[in-house]
């Protein structure tokens, strides 16, 4: 038979061979050892159906004698009974096994389910080594000693020196796998003969898959003498299966010959394993041998198996504990990084101040941040190529959850950067769809792998192929590997998890902060603006009431009007934008009348369609319901910013508005659709409208005026509102808006009068005529607005009191009486607030207001814009409330609303 090395095969011979060796059928070789009888049986009936050729050493009969005919003729009714009990318990069993006679000879019945058969195995009943009397002495001897060891190498060899103790074995071993199961010795106890396997390793092929899976089912197994003669079964198919027997339970069942061939070169004549699992997982061996044949009784093998499953517990409760010492260390770590926060770093800083941590946190050699193409590395990374093509590729493959190898050169092996990058690599995205990556590397494991016998098989021709054999040598053989990095855990991806959480909260916080600062800022130059700009506004309307001035002076005051409009503009959306961003914009969702809504749009704006001559038309569907539920100022808002664009953008024609209805299969939606014949926008214009301080260029900047923020608040308006805009645009021949916003609809209890859209009328001049003059306390700090407000008031007829700070309003107060109050909220010493409720607290001491139970009438004035300034206006005790800058119209009529 000639024999080859595997060098010497070509690639299809060796995969030949390693199929043939994987596809060895080793849990039904159809035979049996000879130190016991099998018998398959058919539960109903208790029948015979399958027996080991050796019954008639027994029984003195052949094996037709005995197939169809009932074991409880064999052994007893009361024995087969216990049998089949002991075999539906199954693994709640503590013993499978009774002690029965057959013949003249005492056997242990050994029994279990193979499929719809009931298999019996009596095994020959010898001298115990171990008493049965002694069964619980030995285990309560072994589960106490297993606390002592302090260290897994003692705990090793606490096992082995127990278990040959126990079995009278001349080698134990200790055998544990590796991740691509390859095997190392990791404790031994033997007999001064027999040689030292400690610390050698063994490869995966010596304990192939399907071997490595009966260890699985069946944890102890025993080859007494390895020359022994197989007993086969009779029939070899079984009748009730039409298959071979599946034996995989079998503690009597046939060993390969290549495995008795295996131990035979290694000078072993008997042995037995013991499976280890750890955590659920298949761990290792208890590998026990002896240089001539040697059988262990059954009730000792079945103490051995206990004590592989008590060491199998107590390793998994070890590894338990390093488990949640790790988890603290990295919870620990953790800690220090989320504490990091407090110091208000920017990210890269933050990693940069962290970066031990971080890496520490996996176990890592080193780590890289990358941000669009910004590239920080800490400890061993490859050059910012390899990484930038990594993310090219992270980009395009695995853009939102975490990739991970443990060999990039493989991995990557078409890369030309990437494939010479040794090691294992982690890569997590910091932000969604922003190109922003947190990437570990972890070094190859180089390390002197010292083999029993150099680890590779030989090869046989056989009639049935290329197969391969055992090795006929063990004799030490060394050798350098290069492995794979150690592979990422499940905890490393919760850990990875985890960091990014703190990464993601870092960034919000910094959000936060930056958001508040802007908001803070914004607020207080919104009020330093609006006070000025309201004295602006008012002359402005002042001085176009009076109508006595040529036409240059009539362009000058126009000019200064429109002018304060537009400032006033840019004013309020800046603060309407920096309250969406901060998510301090909330909406008030209500039922909204759509024909209502766009016939005051169209009110509104109809002045300016007429003064360019262009069109301003509207249709709404029949289909649109009457109502529906929405935000009615945000909605109007849209419209206005929409349709006040397109006549705006429209030099000749017209501008359509359309409201409709429509379904898909993401729900009911109303759709407004905005569509002009105006200067239109090319390609590169519409990607760039939507955001902020952008138009379609300088040009319509200087021809048309605007911020750039109108089309950024309409477009997060609506999103805000769970809405989409979109826009179709020709360059030169318009452009058509399409806001969808989910149609949700409102049966309202009362219903309003329908409106139809009005005719616009101009703004008449202030008609409120006093019948009797007032006495009104006007306190402002600010000389213009005073300048303002008292001419106007004065103007209407009204006696006016000026007071410049809350403490001299309060003295006013009580010196005097006043029909109504007009308190500016930010003054000097006391501010509004401050002096409403010094003015509520002297009225409440008055007897005058207990009796008549009418106090003074309070209007709140302020220029500030965030915030419910007109809610707290109310809290602290006002009547009324207005935001400035205001027309003269709103103030004329807030006015008379208190003073009737």
């Amino acid at each position: 038979m000639p024999y080859k090395q595997r060098e010497e095969l070509s690639e299809s011979e060796l995969d030949a061979a390693l199929q043939t060796c994987e596809r060895e059928p080793i849990h039904i070789p159809g035979s049996i050892q000879p130190y016991g009888l099998l018998f398959a049986v058919r539960p109903e009936g208790r029948v015979i159906v399958q027996v080991s050729a050796n019954v008639g050493v027994i029984l003195g009969t052949v094996p037709p004698d005995v197939l169809g005919t009932s074991l409880d003729d064999l052994i007893g009714k009361a024995q087969v009974d216990y049998l089949l009990q002991v075999a539906r318990d199954g693994e709640l069993q503590p013993m499978r096994s009774t002690v029965v006679r057959l013949g003249e000879r005492d056997f242990d019945a050994i029994c279990h389910y193979s499929g719809p058969l009931l298999v019996v195995e009596l095994e020959f009943r010898h001298q115990a080594l171990l008493p049965d009397h002694a069964f619980h002495d030995e285990m309560r001897t072994f589960t106490i000693g297993i606390r002592a060891p302090r260290t897994l190498n003692e705990l090793f060899d606490y096992v082995t020196a127990s278990v040959r103790d126990i079995t009278g074995f001349d080698r134990v071993m200790l055998y544990r796998f590796d991740d691509v199961w390859n095997g190392q010795v990791v404790s031994e106890s033997r007999a001064d003969h027999m040689p030292s396997y400690l610390g050698l390793h063994f490869p995966a092929s010596d304990i192939p898959a399907q071997a490595r899976a009966l260890y699985m089912k069946s944890f102890i197994r025993q080859i007494s003498d390895i020359s022994y003669a197989p007993v086969a079964l009779v029939p070899d198919i079984n009748p009730e299966t039409g298959a071979p027997l599946d034996m995989s339970l079998c503690m009597l069942r046939s060993v390969s010959p290549i495995h008795v061939q295996y131990l035979a070169n290694m000078g072993v004549k008997a042995s037995m394993s013991i499976s280890v699992f750890q955590n659920g997982r298949f761990w290792g061996l208890i590998a026990c041998h002896h240089n001539s044949p040697h059988h262990v009784p059954y009730t000792v093998r079945l103490v051995s198996e206990i004590m592989g499953h008590v060491f199998s517990a107590h390793l998994s409760s070890m590894s338990e504990l390093a488990d949640i010492t790790a988890r603290e260390q990295r919870k620990s770590i953790l800690e220090r990084i989320s504490t990091a926060l407090l110091g208000n770093h920017e990210l890269s800083e933050l990693i940069g101040r962290q970066h031990l941590d971080i890496m520490d946190a996996l176990k890592a050699d080193g780590l890289t941040i990358w941000r669009r193409d910004r590239c920080d590395s800490f400890g061993r990374m490859p050059p910012k190529a390899a990484i930038e093509q990594l993310v090219n590729w992270l980009d395009s493959h695995n853009p939102a959850s975490v990739f991970k190898t443990r060999a990039v050169d493989r991995f990557f092996a078409d890369k030309n950067d990437l494939r010479e990058w040794k090691g294992g690599l982690l890569a997590a995205p910091i932000n969604m769809g922003r190109g922003e990556y947190i990437i570990w590397r972890r070094d190859s494991q180089v390390e002197k792998v010292t083999w029993a016998g150099k680890p590779e098989k030989t090869v046989t021709e056989t009639r049935a192929g290329h197969r391969l054999m055992p090795r006929s040598s063990f004799k030490v053989w060394k050798e350098e590997v290069q492995n794979d990095a150690v592979d990422w855990s499940l905890d490393d991806i919760e850990m990875v998890h985890a960091i990014i959480g703190i990464l993601a909260q870092n960034a919000r916080l910094n959000a936060d902060r930056a958001n508040a600062a802007k908001t803070e800022f914004l607020a207080h130059m919104s009020h330093e603006l609006r006070t000025p700009l309201n004295a602006i506004i008012g002359i402005a309307a002042i001085l176009d009431r009076q109508g006595n001035f040529n036409d240059k002076q009539k362009q000058l005051v126009s000019t200064l009007g429109i002018s304060s409009d537009a400032l006033l503009n840019i004013i309020n959306n800046s603060l309407d934008l920096s309250k969406i961003e901060a998510g301090e914009l909330t909406l008030e969702t209500r039922a909204t009348d759509i024909r209502r809504e766009l016939g005051d749009v169209a009110t509104m704006l109809t002045p300016r369609a007429l003064e360019k001559h262009i069109a301003l038309r509207t249709t709404i569907a029949s289909d649109v319901p009457e109502y529906f539920l929405s935000d009615g100022v945000r909605l109007r808002q849209i419209l206005v910013n929409l349709v006040g664009n397109a006549i705006k953008y429209t030099d000749t024609g017209q501008v359509n508005i359309a409201v409709d209805c429509l379904s898909d299969k993401g729900g009911a939606w109303l759709t407004l659709t905005i569509a002009d014949t105006g200067i239109g926008m090319s390609e590169d214009q519409i990607a760039r409208i939507f955001n902020p301080y952008a138009q379609a260029d300088d040009t319509i900047t200087r021809r048309f005026g605007g911020t750039g923020l109108g089309l950024t608040i309409t477009k997060k308006l609506v999103e805000l509102m769970s809405g989409d805009i979109k826009v179709v645009s020709t360059l030169g021949q318009g452009s058509t808006f399409e806001v969808r916003l989910p149609l949700i609809s409102h049966i309202a209890t009362a219903h309003p009068p329908k409106v139809s859209i009005p005719t616009p009328r101009p703004v008449k001049s202030s008609s409120i005529v006093m019948p009797n003059r007032r006495n009104i306390l006007l306190v402002e700090d600010y000389e213009a607005n005073v300048l303002v407000a008292r001419t106007l008031l004065e103007n209407l007829g009204y006696e006016i009191d000026i007071a410049k700070d809350g403490e001299a309003a309060v003295s006013a107060f009580a010196r005097g009486s006043y029909d109504l109050i007009l308190m500016d909220i930010n003054l000097p010493r006391l501010d509004g607030y401050e002096a409403t409720q010094a003015i509520r607290r002297i009225e409440a001491d008055s007897l005058k207001v207990k009796t008549s139970g009418q106090g003074a009438r309070i209007i709140g004035m302020t220029a500030h814009a965030l915030g419910d300034a007109a809610q707290k206006c109310y809290d602290m005790g006002m009547d009324g409330y207005i935001a400035k800058p205001f027309s003269l119209d709103d103030f004329e009529q807030i006015v008379a609303k208190f003073i009737p």
